[in-house]
């Protein structure tokens, strides 16, 4: 299996910090890069659309905090923890309990772009 981690940090921070206005293309040119983790979907997925559905942080509010939260990714060292992770066939020998990510196939994409998680890697 294969984890590709995406350093999303500097355009989601560039992205909450972006006049209302520019944030949509901002995110799409962010989220484009992951949209191979949607090629079984039919048809064209709209990234924007399946970032608002999710977990995503707001385009149009909650800047401060969103901020804060991504900082805070920032200074757990997020994105490099989640790269580090023991592989599924390693993990399994080891407690449960010390991972938060359970994979469901055998590739995954982590863009990390949910603020939300900050309070998980704090």
């Amino acid at each position: 299996m294969t984890i590709k981690v995406l350093n999303t940090y500097p355009a989601m921070r560039e992205i909450l910090r972006a006049p209302h206005a520019d944030r949509t293309a901002l995110l799409k040119a962010m989220v484009e890069s992951a949209a191979g983790m949607y090629r079984y979907f039919p048809g064209d997925v709209d990234l924007v659309a399946m970032h608002a559905m999710s977990s995503g942080f707001p385009l149009d509010s909650d800047e401060e905090r969103c901020l804060e939260a991504l900082g805070a990714l920032r200074e757990a060292d997020a994105w490099n923890r989640i790269q580090r992770a023991p592989s599924p066939r390693r993990r399994r020998r080891l407690p449960a309990s010390r991972y938060r990510i359970s994979p469901s196939s055998s590739s995954w994409v982590i863009p990390v772009t949910s603020t939300s998680w900050a309070r998980t890697w704090a």
